[in-house]
C-alpha cells in the first residue's frame, strides 16, 4: 500500500526502485496513483490549513500585471497540482536520461524513478504544511524542505553513482539545469 510504499522509499529508496523496475511490483503503490494521492492530501490540507508554502518562501516579484501573472500563475498550480507536476516530468525525465544515459534505464524508467522521487517531495511538502501550520517560522519551511532536497540529490547520487559522488552530483546538477533549460527553451518558443 502507499504507506509501505512511503516507509520503503525512506528507508531504502534505492533498493526499491531497482526491485520496482525488475519488476517486483506487488507491495508498492503504482507510482501515477501515489503521486496524485499525495498531491490530493496536499492540495487538501493546503486549503483545511490554508498554509500555501510556495507563497510563504518566495516573494511575489514585481508590480501590477507582473504580480498578478505571478499569483495567476501560483493560484493555477495549487489548483492543479498534480497535473502541474505531470506537465514537467517529462522533459525533467528527458533530461536524466539524457544526462544519465549510460546508466542502463530507459527514458520510461528514468520517468517511473522521478514519480516516485516527486511523491516523496510531495511527501515532504505535506510534512512541511502541517509543521508550518504549528509552528509558523520560516526556518520550520527551510528545515523540512531542505531535507527535501538533499533525499532527491541523495537518492539520485545513490542510483546513478558508477564512480565518484562528487561526479554524479555534477551530473545530478547538470540534470537539473537542464531539465530548466529545456523547460525555458520551450516557453521562448510557445511565446
Amino acid at each position: 500500500g502507499i504507506l509501505y510504499t512511503i516507509k520503503e522509499l525512506l528507508l531504502h529508496p534505492v533498493q526499491m526502485l531497482r526491485e520496482y523496475l525488475a519488476g517486483k511490483r506487488v507491495n508498492y503503490f503504482k507510482p501515477f496513483g501515489f503521486v496524485f494521492i499525495l498531491s490530493a492530501v496536499y492540495v487538501f490540507l493546503v486549503h483545511w490549513l490554508d498554509v500555501r508554502i510556495e507563497y510563504e518562501m518566495i516573494p511575489t516579484y514585481g508590480k501590477g500585471e507582473v504580480a498578478d501573472i505571478n499569483t495567476t500563475m501560483m493560484g493555477w498550480i495549487y489548483k492543479y497540482y498534480a497535473l502541474s507536476l505531470i506537465l514537467a516530468l517529462p522533459f525533467y525525465a528527458l533530461a536524466n536520461f539524457l544526462v544519465f544515459r549510460k546508466s542502463g534505464y530507459n527514458y520510461l524508467e528514468h520517468f517511473i524513478i522521478l514519480l516516485y522521487i516527486m511523491g516523496m517531495g510531495i511527501f515532504f511538502q505535506i510534512i512541511a504544511c502541517v509543521a508550518y501550520y504549528f509552528f509558523p517560522y520560516y526556518w520550520v519551511l527551510y528545515i523540512i524542505l531542505g531535507l527535501s532536497s538533499i533525499y532527491y540529490i541523495g537518492v539520485l547520487i545513490l542510483l546513478f553513482k558508477k564512480s565518484s559522488w562528487i561526479k554524479t552530483l555534477i551530473k545530478v546538477i547538470w540534470s537539473a539545469v537542464l531539465f530548466l533549460l529545456i523547460v525555458f527553451i520551450i516557453c521562448i518558443v510557445i511565446i
